[in-house]
């Protein structure tokens, strides 16, 4: 879905389910290079995505992109929100397949993203490992695997307030709470809200995070005034897709 011709919200749909990435780009998405490939032509401008997915949904995202005029290798910056698997996930690989990217995230996030510090819902299941069931034991083996394996050797630390000076201005917020360093953006040109896991969308309307997913569910409500001071018009929830009408109305009856 293209918000404006810089921005897409991308659908990646996995066992009935979608996910709702965002890719920004600078430039012209249908100016071929000299020897038509694309490569060059990515050097010319910035091409960021906003989260990766679930591990193994590589070529899923590669298709989308190619759908938009574009492949993997161009990315120059990849920003994610937060630390949960599902935003991560395919983050390592694409670092590889994209050798002038880098990853990005808020200041809080990137121990764990390093593997400096455990991520903090695995954490939270390890502290509890010895009254778990056995699959659940074992189900937590599978997710402590599978951060390490996604571990990333070097993520550029966002800070709260920051600009980012790309796509006409990105704006770094950091509403913590369903993780602690889970960081929301701004992409001024298109007045528009990528949001991560702070929000959601349920019959058509805005809603808060998930509170089963969510560290602290009062935290990450009250964290949300910090989106109100954008003049924003669209906003992109990655488990929900695109919200447009009155976001700051919206967001106020959330607050409370």
């Amino acid at each position: 879905m293209k918000i404006t011709d810089n921005l897409i919200v991308l659908k990646i749909e996995r066992d009935g389910s979608a996910i709702f990435p965002v890719f920004a780009f600078e430039g012209d998405a249908e100016t071929p290079c000299r020897d038509g490939s694309r490569a060059e032509n990515a050097r010319a401008g910035r091409r960021i995505l906003v989260d990766t997915g679930f591990p193994g949904q590589e070529p899923l995202f590669a298709e989308a992109l190619a759908g938009a005029g574009f492949s993997l290798g161009e990315l120059t910056e990849i920003i994610l929100t937060h630390q949960d698997m599902d935003h991560i996930g395919c983050c390592k690989s694409f670092l590889a397949g994209a050798p002038a990217c880098r990853a990005l995230a808020h200041e809080d996030e990137t121990p764990c993203l390093t593997g400096a510090k455990t991520p903090v819902k695995l954490a939270a299941m390890e502290a509890k490992r010895d009254e778990l069931p056995a699959d659940t034991r074992a189900f937590l083996e599978q997710m402590r695997q599978g951060y390490e394996n996604r571990r990333l050797e070097e993520v550029v630390c966002l800070t709260d307030g920051e600009t980012l000076p790309f796509c006409g201005g990105i704006d770094v917020i950091h509403p913590p709470g369903h993780t602690p360093g889970h960081c929301c953006l701004y992409f001024r040109a298109a007045k528009t809200l990528v949001v991560g896991d702070a929000l959601n969308i349920r019959d058509g309307s805005l809603t808060g995070p998930a509170p089963q997913h969510t560290l602290d569910m009062e935290l990450a409500l009250r964290s949300l005034k910090k989106l109100s001071a954008f003049d924003a018009e669209t906003v992109v929830t990655y488990h929900g897709g695109v919200f447009r009408g009155d976001v700051r109305e919206a967001l106020a009856a959330l607050i409370g």
